[in-house]
């Protein structure tokens, strides 16, 4: 297995206001970017609800087509908090992105949202911290088929009051501010993790490709394993 660590190439704040409720905002177009503030936010200021999320593209292009990925995780280095410590402000997920092609973070990034890829994650609020996000079964899928074709990785990340857009309308400003690809320090901007076979080969065999696996002289493909001396 080999492994390859891509930063983010595009990433920021994309936000939609409403001065009727939260749930509205969640579920808006957006008409906020940043492209220099990776924050999710959760938040009710005077008579208008912001709902934040920081939108994550990476550039996964340079991972030959035929790859498969068996394993993933992204991580996010926490910079900055405001407000409470609810589970509604907290806990983070991602979403897969259907835009992996924006050159900028524009506010129409808010309403790409496609599916659920990773487990939930208490980001807390002590900064300084680096988070990690383990892509499931459903993210792997989505990898691979970016992989597949040659595309980039983006996503959506989310807090749990936008993402179970309960209807529950925050108390306060509330966001998490995350380190982004500007930052000056490399190993604090956001990456995904990717873990994943050798291009060209589909078995454990040193040195024979997928293609010719079932010519291997008197050695049934489906009993490679047992090949004496070869794990």
């Amino acid at each position: 297995m080999a492994t390859t660590i891509v930063n983010s190439g595009v990433d920021g704040l994309v936000r939609q206001s409403s001065t009727t409720s939260y749930a509205q905002a969640v579920s808006g177009g957006g008409n906020f970017a940043s492209n220099t503030n990776n924050q999710v936010a959760n938040v009710k200021s005077g008579v208008t609800f912001f709902c934040g999320r920081a939108y994550l593209q990476f550039d996964t292009t340079g991972i030959s087509t035929d790859t498969v990925a068996t394993a993933a995780t992204v991580q996010i280095r926490l910079s900055g908090k405001r407000g409470g410590t609810t589970d509604d402000t907290e806990n983070h997920k991602l979403f897969s992105s259907t835009n992996h092609t924006a050159t900028s973070t524009t506010s129409a990034l808010f309403d790409t949202v496609g599916d659920s890829v990773s487990n939930v994650v208490d980001v807390g609020n002590a900064t300084g911290v680096t988070l990690t996000f383990t892509l499931d079964s459903t993210g792997l899928a989505y990898v691979n088929t970016q992989i597949a074709a040659g595309n980039p990785c983006a996503f959506l990340q989310r807090c749990q009051n936008d993402y179970q857009n309960s209807g529950t309308d925050p108390s306060g400003v509330n966001f998490r501010t995350f380190n982004d690809f500007e930052d000056s320090t490399s190993a604090f901007r956001p990456k995904i993790t990717i873990t994943h076979g050798v291009s060209g080969y589909g078995h454990n065999v040193i040195g024979i490709s997928s293609g010719d696996i079932s010519t291997v002289k008197g050695i049934a493909t489906a009993d490679i394993d047992n090949v004496i001396d070869v794990s």
